[in-house]
């Protein structure tokens, strides 16, 4: 069968699949049970991850001592963007949720705040691009693990300023909406220092043969971030029977949260920086 039917055929194929994946989303057990928080999604998606790292295995295995120093760098930036992606993709959940709970709004609503992200890619995408083609002609431009690195101090500084936000509440536990401005500009620095970069190595660092399979890889390490999201999200639930919980109450434990969440990511990218060297040598003539 030739690729042109194929692709479209097994598209098709998995839309019903895909569809009774997402209907079945509920817990797999009774409550107490070990399957009580799991249900066929992050079971079938633990499956595929334990699956993928196998399959890694084998070809590292039968890859060349060049080719394996420059697999094992791109399952390693991979790693370091699932991270990266945990923490950023909570814009969506709980960064919502405190906007919503303890920042001064006037202009937009919380879950307007979400385009903040989206505005500052299209006003620095160029502006970093430029910087970065700038940088090259100087031949001063970061390798590879050392823009990694500064994404993932963007990301635990971007936190720590919402952390920082605590000592500017009002007498009902708000915070300026300046605050939240400075997080989602910062952690947009990050991710235009990392997921460009990052795609781009993909390709440079992947056996000629595998390209297309680690191209997928690091797409579905997005998907994978997820589970971050929900982890982190449980643990700054805040617990209440009022519905319109917010002030001090969830304040205190989104500051929390966040001054936690920036000190993982702030130790992420010390660990990144530090090994840096290291990883240009494994990474070979790739920049």
């Amino acid at each position: 069968v030739k690729q042109k039917v194929l692709v479209p055929v097994l598209a098709c194929a998995a839309a019903p699949v895909i569809a009774f994946l997402l209907s079945s989303y509920r817990p797999l057990g009774a409550e107490g049970s070990f399957f009580e928080d799991q249900n066929i999604v992050n079971v079938i998606f633990k499956l595929v991850g334990v699956t993928i790292l196998l399959y890694l295995g084998y070809i590292m295995f039968k890859a060349t001592l060049d080719e394996r120093k420059k697999l094992f760098m791109a399952v390693l930036i991979t790693f370091f963007m699932t991270i990266f992606w945990g923490f950023h993709e909570l814009s969506g959940s709980v960064i919502t949720l405190f906007a919503e709970r303890n920042v001064n709004l006037s202009i937009v609503d919380a879950a307007q705040t979400n385009a903040l992200n989206s505005m500052y890619i299209i006003i620095l995408s160029i502006p970093i691009s430029l910087l970065f083609t700038y940088l090259s002609k100087k031949k001063l431009n970061p390798r590879t693990p050392y823009k990694f690195g500064m994404g993932l101090a963007f990301a635990g500084i971007s936190f720590y300023i919402l952390a920082l936000s605590g000592g500017s509440a009002d007498e009902n536990g708000m915070v300026p909406f300046s605050y939240l401005l400075i997080m989602y500009f910062l952690i947009s620095v990050g991710e235009l220092f990392m997921s460009p970069v990052g795609l781009s190595k993909i390709t440079d660092l992947s056996p000629k043969r595998i390209v297309a399979f680690m191209m997928g890889v690091w797409f579905l390490s997005s998907a994978f971030a997820f589970q971050v999201v929900g982890f982190i999200g449980k643990q700054l639930a805040v617990e209440s029977t009022d519905a319109n919980v917010g002030g001090f109450e969830s304040l205190d434990i989104y500051i929390n949260g966040f001054e936690l969440i920036a000190q993982y990511a702030l130790g992420a990218a010390v660990i990144v920086l530090v090994t840096a060297p290291l990883m240009k040598r494994l990474m070979g003539d790739v920049h």
